[in-house]
């Protein structure tokens, strides 16, 4: 089962802000049980996000150090750099080891894609879309592999003030051939909020031969003592791209090209209390196109053409991103992309 969380987040531009996040980093990776000598790869590459900032993203720079379990429960840390400086005029001549160009992040960006396990660059000039900067995301996994899946995804949680209490819930799990997924956000945000959504990613244990909209009811009966809750269950066959799920509430989806989103409906009301009989929708996903789903958290006016060249990205560095751009500092906030892992994407 998926589990993340934002271990620490420091301003690039500042040398406590540098040590802050080498220290934090750390300290996730000793408690994580990452041995000596991976801590010492992820220290470099760190380091070179760090000195690229400080030197060539106009002081807007900063750094997140993100834990994450992916759906085997393996222990993933994620370093996300972003910035709001000029830009990279040409991305593939700066991700030449050693390449840095006067007023532009360059130097480091070939190292840091050879030493991470995974690892995505985007970046847009001024007048190229919604944001100009440089986004920088770097994986490592706890033996240096990632689990293989036939579907590609990235999350992101983030809670009201960082509070311990989060009142969205984002689960995926695997059986068989077979990804599920349920999204949450329980009404308000805090303790009760959290309370509401808590313990609830058991449901997807029992989603395998079932049908969403049985699933999704059994969860609306189980919130009949809580505060409430709005939801999206869903699963996904990605060898055939074939979607099925159900919702209630206010949440948001789509189904997103490169050029376009198409927006996914849901029946009205809230789990819990009171709605409209849950309905399933099914449709294909195409190599070239993502679900993704957020809380209203997350602001939804923006379009795929604001961010040019994002979706041939990884979907955990678009969910990083749409969620440090377009989320609201007044609520929770969490998003979810899907797409099939045979797409051309960079």
């Amino acid at each position: 089962m998926t589990r993340i969380r934002l271990h620490c987040e420091q301003p690039g531009n500042s040398e406590s802000g540098r040590i802050l996040a080498r220290t934090g980093m750390k300290a996730l990776a000793r408690r994580l049980g990452f041995s000596p000598a991976r801590i010492q790869v992820m220290e470099t590459v760190l380091a070179e996000m760090l000195s690229n900032q400080a030197k060539y993203a106009a002081g807007t720079g900063q750094i997140q150090v993100w834990e994450q379990r992916d759906i085997g429960g393996k222990a993933l840390i994620d370093l996300f750099a972003l910035d709001f400086g000029p830009g990279i005029p040409d991305l593939a001549r700066a991700r030449e080891d050693g390449r840095s160009s006067s007023g532009t992040l360059g130097k480091g960006l070939g190292a840091i894609e050879r030493l991470a396990d995974a690892c995505a660059i985007y970046s847009l000039a001024a007048g190229q879309g919604r944001w100009q900067g440089v986004a920088v995301w770097a994986r490592f996994a706890q033996d240096g592999v990632e689990l293989g899946l036939p579907a590609a995804y990235g999350l992101y949680l983030r809670a009201l003030n960082d509070d311990r209490y989060c009142g969205d819930g984002l689960w995926l799990h695997q059986a068989g051939d077979a990804l599920f997924w349920l999204h949450m956000d329980g009404l308000g945000h805090g303790r009760e909020a959290a309370e509401a959504v808590h313990g609830r990613e058991r449901l997807l244990d029992r989603f395998r031969g079932r049908d969403c909209a049985t699933l999704l009811q059994e969860l609306d009966e189980g919130l009949r003592r809580s505060r409430g809750a709005v939801a999206i269950l869903g699963r996904m066959t990605p060898l055939e791209g074939t979607v099925e799920l159900c919702g209630v509430g206010d949440m948001l989806a789509w189904r997103v090209r490169p050029e376009s989103r198409q927006a996914l409906h849901f029946s009205s009301g809230v789990l819990g209390r009171e709605h409209r009989r849950i309905e399933t929708q099914s449709f294909g996903l195409g190599p070239e196109e993502w679900y993704l789903s957020c809380s209203d958290g997350i602001r939804g006016r923006w379009q795929p053409g604001d961010y040019p060249g994002l979706w041939h990205q990884h979907p955990q560095l678009i969910a990083y991103l749409l969620g440090a751009l377009e989320g609201r500092s007044n609520d929770d906030r969490s998003l979810l992309v899907i797409g099939r892992s045979d797409g051309n994407r960079d």
